[in-house]
C-alpha cells in the first residue's frame, strides 16, 4: 500500500516514527498469523480494516477537480484493484476518462486508457446498479456504450441481455426504455460478432 501512497504524492510519512511503528507491527503479524492469540487475529483483522479504510481516504482526498485526468485515472486504477466498492458512483460518474499515456498501451500497462470501465467491471455486481443508471438517464453515448460494456464485462453478454432486458420491462419512462434499448441492441451485436466467429465442433 505504501508504494501505491507514495507514487500518488501522498505524505504516507507524516508522523513518520508513528506510522513506521504501526506498519513494522502489521508486518510481523501478517508474516506470522498463526502466533497470534484469538483476540490478536480479531484485533489485527479490525487494524487492517482501518488501514484499508485510511488508505482509501487518502486516494480520494486526491481526487479533486482540479487534479489532472491521469493522476484521477490512477486513483480509479488502484480503487478497482483494492475492489473499493464504496466508491462505484464516483467512478461511475468518470466512467469515459481517459488516461493519456505517450509510450501507447500493451497488456503490460497497469492503469488502461479507460480505467473506470476494469475498476467496475473488478468490482462486480455491486457496479451493475450504477451502470443501469448511466444508461437510463444520460444523453451522452459513450456513457452509455461504456456502462453496457461494464454489464457485459461482469456477465457475460448472455446474461447482461437478460439483465437489461429486465430493467427495460420494469423501466415506465419511454426516454429510459429507449436508451435501455440501444444497450440491449449494443449486447445482442456482442453476440452476433462470437456467434459469427465460433468454429462448429467437427463431428
Amino acid at each position: 500500500m505504501t508504494c501505491c501512497v507514495f507514487f500518488l504524492g501522498v505524505n504516507a510519512y507524516s508522523e513518520e516514527s508513528k506510522s513506521s511503528s504501526a506498519e513494522a507491527t502489521s508486518t510481523n503479524k501478517l508474516e506470522n498469523i498463526a502466533a497470534l492469540s484469538v483476540d490478536g487475529q480479531e484485533e489485527y483483522v479490525v487494524q487492517l480494516m482501518q488501514e484499508r479504510k485510511d488508505f482509501q481516504s487518502r486516494l480520494l482526498n486526491q481526487f479533486t477537480p482540479t487534479a489532472s485526468d491521469n493522476v484521477k485515472c490512477t486513483i480509479i486504477t488502484i480503487l478497482g484493484v483494492y475492489r473499493m466498492t464504496d466508491t462505484i458512483p464516483l467512478i461511475a460518474e468518470n466512467i469515459t476518462i481517459r488516461y493519456r499515456n505517450p509510450k501507447g498501451f500493451t497488456w503490460a500497462h497497469a492503469i488502461d486508457e479507460y480505467p473506470a470501465v476494469i475498476a467496475l467491471i473488478r468490482m462486480g455486481t455491486k457496479a451493475v446498479p450504477s451502470m443501469v443508471n448511466n444508461i437510463a438517464s444520460t444523453n451522452d453515448e459513450r456513457v452509455r456504450a461504456f456502462s453496457t460494456s461494464v454489464i457485459q464485462g461482469i456477465y457475460g453478454p448472455d446474461i447482461a441481455r437478460f439483465v437489461l432486458e429486465k430493467e427495460r420491462e420494469k423501466t415506465r419512462d419511454d426516454v429510459s426504455k429507449k436508451r435501455i434499448e440501444r444497450s440491449i441492441k449494443q449486447v445482442e451485436e456482442t453476440i452476433a460478432r462470437i456467434e459469427a466467429n465460433t468454429v462448429p465442433a467437427q463431428e
